[in-house]
């Protein structure tokens, strides 16, 4: 059969097929049909949501934006639609013209908005009532962290928490070996300015310095200020000491601490005034108490003198980035990165710099606290590799030595430097002008950036980490002019994002706080103890008890057993685990699985009539003379409770940081509690398999202290952990005659087992 015969036949089949009639017999249906569609449900606000959700093939949105172009016109405005179809109140819905979300997400947009953030605090900080802003601030990185972090906010800040991708153990491994980059902007920043011995005896009654030896002590005047530009750290007391008790190191040792401070001091203005700057840089978890301190004591000191020789006291929080640079690999990395301009070749301490790149390949040959000013850096973005450099191990050269260095100076990581060669080249311009009030120069169409570095080893990390340790790169972000204006340069904010990523292009990781406070307690095991505030480390402060509070609470809406009509209310209370995933702690016998009960512990060794605070022991040679030797188990250092009292009244409830390692297996976790061994104990022998531990048991076993913060350490391949202990206790534990002399080796029980594992301690020095 054709084609053509084909065809007939089909149209001599259907030519009784009559459409009109089809249609007028199914016009009953076909109006059901339509009625059922258009019926409006509780939640149907448009004409897409009418059918059943069963019935849907896709969820359509109420705003007609989200929807394909084509579909537009089946979105009609429902308010007359409902009006006429339903007898129920209609629903009012407000039309508002939204921009869309890449108007709204602009380059230039965003940028300008993060500049308008930067200075926010600068705006607060000139009121006198110390208003609260509104919202967080801004890092100026923060539109490049925000894409590649979980943010949280926190301390009035929006932080970078954790990376978004899974890079834990890179950014551990590039702490050691390679180059780990955090952005520590909003930390609080404030300037002193006056005499120099007015400013040593103000700091005096508020500041502890760290203890240093040899070298690495930057040389002291006759007003007992540092002769160098440098940075040093100590500790911010909680309340000024006595003048006459200054330099009483046993007042010292139980004086309430706010927190650790790091202080900048600057070139004097003129080589025969006295007359300096200081640069007080501390956490915002205790800036508030900080700076109200400081404002009572220059305003003391204002009072005995004149206006020429008045102290005076800014607030330069959130004017400044501060960007921190740790590991091995971090001094080339910004050799590489930090490049002068045509104008700066003869300002600044760019020949300095030069050397100390031909010489060193560590920031560690490098006296601590070292301050290097390189004015008018070149675009970081012009020199930057066009693809990302994955491993700097084949890019980094051997350091050159110069043929009339002597071979008894240099080190592993090449010539180590001493103050008096550092200080040998003249310094072309003092940074004091990178924070002056000064007019800029040509703040909005330069190019270049002052940059000041500053070696950020802490005292016992540049002992026990010396690869750990790199620079911190200063930069300014918004100048203040006077009292009434501030000049918010765009190119201020933009400055350290693209020093940010240069350093990524070049090999460098970019940590959050998880991985800061990692790598300040475990990572390098408590010698970074100082850079680790407010988290774990600091009982005895009020940011430290703050943050352990909050962590408790957290904690306890996720394990909580019983469930109480008033944990309902709480905001993160859909964050409780599962019934599973939450052990009965009564039956491990731990009582105290969320907190560390120090008073309690204090109370079982201690009269408990006496109200005494306990602190934390940071005295280095407290530490290493007596705690060490009595841990140790020295028989002249067998000192009781009356011993200590002698020396100091409050010595008894003094704490000690520890640092804990497993023997075998385990993990130390948060709040497990350290047992003293009996002498009947095998450590060595019972360090392969596990110890059950009966209640009889558990009574005869002094408690020595709790763990506060552990996990499983990646670069020595065992459980690591810090923890405190009572000195009251060892004091007391080694007069016990079962009980052995030796604390070096202790059991350790984690508040969700019944089983002790053998652990090691040993003092961590401050």
């Amino acid at each position: 059969m054709s084609d053509r015969q084909l065809i007939d036949k089909i149209r001599d089949d259907y030519s009784c097929f009559n459409v009109v009639q089809l249609a007028t017999t199914r016009a009953a249906e076909l109006a059901e049909f339509e009625a059922t569609v258009n019926v409006l449900t509780t939640h149907a606000l448009t004409g897409l949501q009418r059918l059943p959700v069963r019935l849907r093939r896709r969820a359509a949105s109420h705003r007609v934006n989200r929807l394909p172009r084509r579909l537009h016109r089946h979105h009609p405005s429902s308010q007359n639609e409902q009006a006429q179809l339903t007898t129920k109140k209609p629903v009012e819905v407000k039309h508002t013209k939204t921009k869309c979300r890449r108007f709204r997400r602009r380059r230039l947009r965003l940028l300008a908005f993060a500049a308008r953030f930067a200075a926010s605090t600068a705006s607060i900080n000139k009121t006198s009532d110390r208003s609260v802003p509104s919202k967080p601030r801004w890092l100026p990185t923060h539109l490049w962290h925000t894409k590649r972090f979980h943010m949280i906010t926190v301390w009035g800040w929006r932080l970078p928490q954790a990376p978004t991708n899974k890079v834990f153990k890179a950014c551990q491994s590039a702490s050691l070996n390679g180059c780990l980059v955090f952005d520590l902007s909003y930390l609080s920043c404030l300037e002193m300015c006056g005499s120099e011995r007015d400013l040593v005896n103000c700091l005096q009654q508020l500041v502890q310095y760290s203890s240093l030896a040899g070298s690495a002590c930057v040389p002291i005047n006759d007003c007992g200020a540092p002769k160098y530009a440098c940075e040093q750290v100590g500790l911010f007391l909680a309340k000024p000491i006595a003048s006459d008790l200054a330099s009483s190191a046993v007042e010292r040792i139980h004086h309430p601490v706010l927190g650790p401070v790091r202080v900048l001091w600057a070139y004097p203005s003129e080589p025969t005034t006295k007359h300096r700057h200081v640069y007080i840089w501390l956490h915002p978890a205790m800036s508030d108490e900080a700076e109200g301190l400081l404002t009572e004591c220059v305003a003391r000191y204002n009072r005995a003198c004149t206006k020429d020789d008045s102290v005076q006291l800014y607030n330069r929080t959130g004017q400044v980035s501060r960007l921190c640079t740790i590991g091995r690999q971090a001094h080339q990395l910004l050799a590489d990165v930090l490049v002068p301009s045509q104008s700066a070749v003869k300002r600044g301490d760019w020949n300095l710099w030069s050397e100390l790149i031909t010489n060193c390949r560590q920031a560690s040959c490098i006296p601590y606290g070292t301050t290097i000013f390189l004015p008018d850096c070149s675009d970081f973005r012009t020199n930057r590799p066009k693809l990302k450099i994955r491993n700097r191990n084949w890019v980094i050269a051997p350091a050159e030595r110069s043929k009339a260095v002597a071979p008894t100076g240099v080190i592993s990581g090449g010539k180590l430097y001493t103050w008096t060669e550092l200080r040998s080249h003249q310094p072309g311009i003092n940074f004091r002008t990178l924070f002056s009030n000064c007019p800029l120069r040509d703040a909005e169409s330069g190019t270049d950036t002052d940059v000041l570095l500053v070696q950020n080893a802490a005292p016992t990390l540049a002992t026990s980490y010396p690869h750990c340790t790199g620079w911190d790169l200063i930069l300014v972000r918004s100048h203040h002019l006077s009292s009434t204006e501030d000049l918010l340069t765009l190119r201020g904010s933009l400055a350290a994002r693209d020093l940010l990523i240069s350093c990524v292009y070049r090999g460098a990781e970019v940590g959050g706080l998880r991985d800061w406070q990692y790598w300040s307690t475990i990572g390098t095991q408590g010698s970074a103890s100082m850079l680790s505030y407010p988290a774990c480390l600091w009982p005895d402060t009020s940011g430290g008890q703050d943050w352990d509070a909050q962590v408790a609470t957290r904690n306890q809406l996720r394990y909580r057993q019983v469930w109480g009509d008033f944990l309902c209310h709480i905001e993160n209370y859909t964050h409780r685990r599962p019934p599973k995933l939450r052990p009965n702690y009564a039956r491990f016998g731990t009582s105290h699985p969320f907190s560390a009960p120090w008073n309690e512990l204090l109370r079982r060794y201690l009269p408990s009539d006496d109200k005494r605070p306990y602190f934390v022991l940071r005295d280095p040679a407290m530490l290493r003379l007596v705690v060490q030797r009595m841990i140790s188990g020295e028989p002249r250092a067998c000192l009781t409770i009356e011993h200590l009292t002698r020396c100091d009244v409050a010595l008894p409830w003094a704490l000690i940081l520890v640092r804990i390692s497993a023997v075998g297996r385990g993990v130390p976790k948060p709040n497990a509690i350290l047992y003293a061994a009996n002498v009947d104990d095998d450590l060595t022998k019972d360090s392969q398999v596990d110890y059950a531990i009966s209640e009889c048991d558990l009574n005869q076993r002094p408690v020595l202290g709790y763990v506060q913060t552990g996990n499983f350490n990646h670069a020595v391949g065992h459980g690591t952990g810090l923890g405190y202990i009572s000195l009251a206790a060892i004091a007391t534990v080694i007069q016990h005659p079962n009980v052995g002399p030796n604390l070096t080796c202790v059991w350790m029980k984690n508040i969700a087992t019944t089983r002790l594992r053998p652990v090691r301690i040993s003092v961590v020095f401050w």
